[in-house]
């Protein structure tokens, strides 16, 4: 389990490193909620709690990470409540909970098996991703430390692979665009509350009552995405 724990951690610094080259700097304003959460997920891979890995792992494994973000950070106050951080440890667990939505086809002995569908297919692959030893990742076409840009590109150099051949990138796994995919959805996020919080302080300085509400409201729901953004994206981390 450390092991595991240790490679998603390393898997996401190359990735960031991967965002200065690619014109998306990690130097971000708000970095310190990835840099939280990557210890939050460091620090609870240790406690007895998450070894049982399952919902139980993964939602102490969120609590904790929302708990250690840096106080006096310039971070928004609704991330730093008990409220955040027990919704995003519920959502931590959220990715497994709609693992395997295919249709029934057996239960023996209280083991549940299913025929995937679309669903399973296309996300289940996302949990993780086969590396062996000498870094390269099953097939031995691709390097983890030179991950392509995309999913797409990365597919395309997975059907290359001889070592055994015939992979793709839902055999071995694309846990890292996972992580990376997360990532740069919260940078959209934040981005875009804080183009909100413009609106609301220009309304508010107009005294525009009708937009003042409407600012409201849509920053509102903003928090909300933001809250399932982490949750989610903190599953795969």
């Amino acid at each position: 389990m450390q092991y595991k724990i240790y490679m998603r951690v390393v898997k996401l610094i190359l990735l960031l490193k991967r965002e200065s080259v690619t014109g998306m700097t990690y130097n971000h304003k708000n970095s310190g909620l990835v840099r939280a959460i990557m210890a939050g997920c460091c620090f609870a891979g240790m406690t007895t709690a998450a070894w049982a890995w399952g919902h139980t792992g993964h939602t102490k494994m969120g609590e904790i990470a929302m708990a250690k973000l840096p106080k006096g950070a310039d971070l928004p106050d609704f991330l730093m409540t008990d409220e955040a951080q027990t919704f995003v440890g519920e959502l931590s667990a959220e990715p497994d909970v709609s693992k395997t939505a295919g249709r029934i086809t057996s239960v023996t002995d209280g083991r549940i098996s299913t025929e995937p569908n679309a669903h399973d297919f296309e996300r289940d692959p996302g949990h993780y991703i086969d590396v062996d030893d000498n870094g390269f990742i099953l097939g031995g076409a691709v390097k983890l430390s030179e991950l392509p840009l995309s999913r797409r590109d990365y597919d395309t150099a997975q059907r290359s692979a001889t070592k055994p051949a015939g992979q793709t990138q839902y055999s071995a796994g694309y846990l890292a665009y996972a992580m990376i995919d997360g990532y740069q959805q919260l940078r959209k996020d934040f981005g875009i509350y804080r183009v909100l919080e413009v609106g609301l302080k220009q309304a508010q300085d107009a005294g525009k009552k009708k937009q003042i509400a409407y600012w409201e409201t849509q920053l509102d729901i903003r928090r909300k995405l933001i809250l399932r953004d982490i949750g989610y994206w903190s599953h795969f981390m």
